[in-house]
């Protein structure tokens, strides 16, 4: 099985002037998603997958845009497999690309061959933390009770395993139980996105890869974090459960923004705190 793991991409059409909306349209997010599709040979791949942040706090027409992209660019018969980050809006999704009039988490199982595939939905409503809900657990526990052919890669936006600096800000915040259901079931692989980094973990059996963004990198120089122009994919080749990840890089490195790292962390929990309130 091959497939392209892209993440956070943040299109929309059209961004706010200030914050990292400017930095967005600095970047033209959308013109360098295309470039990435463009520059894949999709010859023996079977799907691609978007671990999340398809859209920067857009709308409907914003995810029918993106969805446009994703239709002109990849070849008829190869399916995206779509995962909702923090960025993304869960109602403008379902109507932008599905169609539907609801607002609910997003998670999803398919079959690839000898291969089950989930899709997760970490992504809490306005906050940057991640959390799987317990209604999401329960149904992850069900889905898993019998294992399935060559076995289950799962796919989600915040990971679930992050030894950086910054670890406790990066992963889901129930990361632990979700984990505990993944080591005992027939999952051996974890695909997420969220850190805007390239990083592979190992856990007690279960292998993690992140991916780099498909829009921007983030890049801690000093005691500062830069915004660079950095941007990638991975294409990922699975034999049996031998798991094997290609880092692909586009762009430069070049800084479009750089802040604190404490005034980061300061705004990260300030995010979270004002919805707790």
């Amino acid at each position: 099985m091959k497939f392209i793991h892209l993440t956070d991409t943040h299109i929309r059409k059209a961004y706010n002037a200030g914050g990292l909306d400017a930095m967005l349209e600095k970047l033209e997010s959308a013109q360098g998603l295309e470039k990435i599709l463009d520059r894949i040979s999709w010859d023996d791949v079977d799907f691609a997958v978007i671990t999340g942040d398809l859209v920067h706090e857009g709308n409907a027409e914003d995810y029918a845009y993106f969805n446009e992209i994703l239709k002109t660019k990849v070849p008829v018969g190869i399916p995206v497999f779509p995962v909702l980050g923090n960025h993304d809006e869960k109602a403008a999704f379902y109507a932008g690309m599905l169609n539907e009039q609801i607002h609910k988490p997003y998670y999803y199982k398919e079959y690839m061959g000898d291969y089950r595939l989930i899709m997760l939905d970490s992504a809490v409503p306005g906050k940057e933390s991640g959390y799987v809900i317990e209604e999401e657990l329960e149904w992850l526990k069900e889905v898993l009770r019998e294992p399935y052919g060559k076995g289950t890669v799962v796919f989600l936006h915040h990971p679930l395993i992050w030894s950086a600096d910054g670890g406790g800000t990066m992963v889901a915040k129930n990361a632990g139980a979700v984990l505990d259901i993944l080591e005992k079931s027939d999952v051996f692989a974890v695909f997420c996105g969220h850190t805007h980094q390239n990083s592979t973990e190992l856990s007690n059996g279960i292998f993690q890869s992140t991916s780099d963004s498909a829009a921007f990198s983030l890049e801690i120089r000093g005691d500062e974090l830069a915004f660079t122009k950095k941007s990638g994919y991975c294409i990922v080749q699975v034999n049996d459960q031998s798991v094997s990840v290609h880092h692909e890089i586009s762009d430069t490195y070049d800084a479009v923004l750089s802040m604190s790292l404490e005034s980061f962390a300061d705004a990260l929990k300030k995010m979270d705190d004002e919805e707790q309130q």
